[in-house]
């Protein structure tokens, strides 16, 4: 977890530099938000990413590891025993905070040799397809699922309990405050800090600061935090 208002006092420094503009609480808020989603959904590019380079490269792994770890953060595991009969399940153990769904695994209501079950996602499409023949149609050797706005439905039906993963849609980030003496002055007890790693608190200070500068119509700033970034993933990836 990264502390909000020490990301925020940063951001105004380098923003406030040599009197390059100030960025209000409401602005930075809206930054903070998008700052977060997109580091968020990098870390899924970059291990997609890492898995198309071929043969088998410790840097590699030891990156995809590192971005493993930043996800647990955010990383839940939840039972539900919602399934129905047809084998449609709303996942309402995971709330609406599911961002991306990981790995499913069941088993059968009345167990069997294939008591335990670990489902394959598939696209819909996919699904009609595999359902036209017996060859590929899904069956308890191969497990499948795909989801809609709903949830999930599971091929074959059978099971009323799944096990799942998946890594939650953070908080938005929230630095709130009380006036005093016309400026505002940070309240710890109502804001809300990034669900992020603690080790992204400097990403987030650049990738803020070149929005502020987009906003603030500042060239300078936005190519401050730019450079900065760049420094930062530069040494990540030595």
């Amino acid at each position: 977890m990264v502390n909000i208002d020490r990301v925020y006092q940063k951001v105004l420094v380098l923003a406030n530099k040599e009197q390059r503009g100030y960025v209000t609480p409401q602005e930075f808020n809206l930054f903070a938000d998008h700052a977060q989603m997109e580091i968020l959904e990098q870390y899924f590019y970059d291990i997609k990413q890492f898995d198309r380079v071929p043969g088998n490269s410790t840097d590699f792994t030891d990156s995809i590891t590192l971005i493993q770890e930043k996800l647990s953060a955010l990383e839940e595991i939840k039972i539900d025993e919602t399934v129905n009969a047809a084998g449609f399940s709303p996942l309402t153990s995971g709330g609406n905070n599911i961002y991306k769904l990981g790995t499913i695994t069941g088993s059968l209501s009345n167990p069997s040799e294939y008591h335990h079950l670990e489902f394959e996602e598939v696209q819909y499409e996919e699904y009609k397809l595999m359902e036209k023949t017996s060859i590929t149609k899904p069956h308890l050797n191969r497990p499948i699922y795909y989801k809609f706005n709903k949830g999930i439905q599971i091929s074959p039906p059978g099971v009323t309990k799944i096990d799942y993963n998946f890594i939650k849609r953070p908080s938005k980030p929230n630095w709130n405050f009380v006036i005093v003496n016309d400026k505002p002055l940070y309240n710890a007890n109502t804001s809300i800090n990034f669900e992020l790693h603690e080790a992204e608190e400097s990403e987030l200070i650049y990738k803020i600061l070149k929005l502020a500068g987009i906003n603030l119509k500042q060239q300078e700033v936005v190519q401050v935090g730019q450079a900065l970034e760049t420094a930062q993933n530069k040494q990540e990836k030595q």
